[in-house]
């Protein structure tokens, strides 16, 4: 399935008929984001567009929870497709920690990414997290994207050692990410 939501933030996956999708929005505000996760849809997952890597990390970490939901419940990290999303987008094994990690709590900008099985549900989904977060909401996918200031952060976020040049980033991310499963 191939979605039109925006360049690069739409992708088929696999050979599945799963397709994922991105999307970000400048708040014009902090806010706390929190309370709205329960709202959202099994499948999506929010966070503050500081911790991802861009376009690559975010299809990276689709496919490795597609691969996992594939081969069933064993190499799932968390029942709920939207936690197990975000535990793969922080690096993290504990929900609490995910949740702390993905900076919702406290944001002026928020990422939204996750699969729909047709088109037409990406939209309602995007809508439905559009709608949780008011009306002073701007598009903008440019928050996704990754410059040095990001690399930077998501150095210290994640403790990457300097070896790691900056262009090996995602791959080290999603390394971390699909390591997440034997660490159960």
């Amino acid at each position: 399935m191939k979605l039109e939501i925006a360049k690069d933030f739409s992708w088929t996956l696999d050979s599945s008929s799963l397709g994922g999708f991105a999307a970000a929005w400048k708040l014009g505000r902090m806010k706390d984001l929190s309370t709205i996760t329960r709202s959202l849809p099994d499948g999506v997952a929010i966070f503050s567009p500081s911790i991802c890597a861009g376009p690559l990390h975010l299809r990276g970490v689709l496919e490795q929870a597609l691969q996992s939901r594939n081969r069933g419940n064993g190499m799932l990290l968390a029942r709920n497709s939207a936690i197990d999303l975000l535990m793969r987008l922080t690096c993290q094994s504990q929900i609490k920690e995910a949740m702390r990690v993905s900076g919702i709590a406290s944001t002026n900008s928020l990422g939204a990414f996750g699969f729909a099985d047709e088109e037409s549900k990406i939209s309602l989904l995007l809508d439905r997290v559009k709608s949780a977060l008011g009306t002073a909401v701007c598009e903008d996918y440019s928050l996704l994207g990754v410059d040095s200031k990001k690399i930077r952060y998501l150095r210290e976020l994640h403790s990457i050692p300097g070896s790691v040049p900056d262009g090996s980033i995602v791959n080290y991310l999603l390394e971390s990410s699909a390591l997440l499963c034997l660490s159960k």
